[in-house]
């Protein structure tokens, strides 16, 4: 992953998996000729704004976008990589949620089956996940 500042001159660069796993830069070209990496575009704060086109669910490089933020299940003290993750809308599909980076996140399957009964997850501004239980407290 390369960094850029607003003028577009280079900042840093390093390669991981989308888990966290550190990739030496001789094992690029590699996995460029595969196919294995993918551009993706980070505002100042690392959050993914953009990865491409938009589709319903999180596939192929939706999912991977929704889950470069975070390497594991967005619960707070989930410890379930995100590979081993479902992708799910914060605000759901049926309610206008938009498949894309900002509105998903990976969510272990408990954690998912939850969600979906009544807890909520959002998004700030700066791309760190809150979790907020169904009397509106948040879970920490």
């Amino acid at each position: 992953m390369a960094n850029f500042t607003e003028d577009g001159s280079d900042v840093e660069r390093h390669c991981e998996t989308t888990d966290g796993i550190t990739v030496a830069p001789i094992e690029l070209p590699t996995a460029q000729l595969a196919g294995h990496v993918r551009r993706v575009v980070l505002d100042s704060s690392s959050v993914v704004i953009d990865m491409g086109r938009r589709m319903r669910l999180f596939t192929g490089n939706a999912r991977i976008a929704a889950h470069l933020g975070t390497m594991r299940c967005i619960w707070p003290g989930c410890q379930i990589p995100a590979s081993r993750c479902q992708t799910d809308h914060l605000t759901d599909w049926a309610n206008g949620g938009r498949t894309s980076p900002r509105d998903g996140g990976p969510c272990c399957p408990r954690h998912n089956l939850l969600k979906n009964r009544g807890y909520t997850i959002t998004r700030d501004h700066h791309g760190h996940f809150h979790t907020w239980r169904r009397d509106g407290t948040e879970i920490v």
